[in-house]
């Protein structure tokens, strides 16, 4: 099966608290695009795989920063933002029954391409090339091998080994 996809969404805005005054921050909105296949090759290997593609407006972003001695949390818009990536999954049902292999990769490409600050004397810069987006790491993956097995009138038992990794990623905290 080959598949497309189009949809838009936003996250409403709202007010961030911080140093006891409230200040505004505005909607976010998506535009997503996928295009993806599920396949069984072979009767015993199975092949799913998306790319996508996400522009971000307003792109809605937490950050952490140290003000008077005190950790505070504030929401604010960040400006563009554009990701995208692909994922593939691949799973074997071995020739012994039971007995299934997986492996999933993912690629992620995260950049903010507009982030406005005000700074002293009102005016305005962009700061995107000193900014990263969060908790976005760039290459994950994930492998697992498991059998599948009957324990007489017990029922059934699994036994699985997986291993998982996960690429450095930025978090915007001091």
């Amino acid at each position: 099966m080959l598949y497309a996809g189009y949809s838009t969404g936003f996250k409403s805005g709202g007010f961030s608290t911080v140093s006891g005054f409230l200040r505004p921050y505005d909607p976010e909105t998506l535009d997503s695009y996928t295009l993806g296949l599920k396949t069984t090759l072979a009767d015993s290997l199975r092949l799913n795989a998306e790319v996508f593609y996400n522009d971000y407006q307003d792109k809605q972003l937490t950050t952490i920063d140290l003000i008077g001695g005190a950790l505070v949390s504030t929401q604010d818009n960040v400006g563009k933002v554009e990701t995208y990536g692909g994922e593939a999954e691949l799973m074997w049902l071995t020739p012994l029954e039971g007995l299934t292999a997986n492996l999933n990769v993912g690629y992620l490409d995260s950049e903010i391409k507009e982030y406005l600050q005000t700074v002293t004397g009102g005016d305005t810069i962009d700061i995107s090339d000193n900014r990263a987006l969060g908790l976005s790491p760039e290459w994950t993956a994930q492998a697992r091998l498991a059998y599948d097995f009957d324990v007489g009138s017990a029922g059934a038992m699994l036994v699985s080994a997986d291993v998982a990794y996960r690429d450095e990623m930025y978090t915007d905290s001091p």
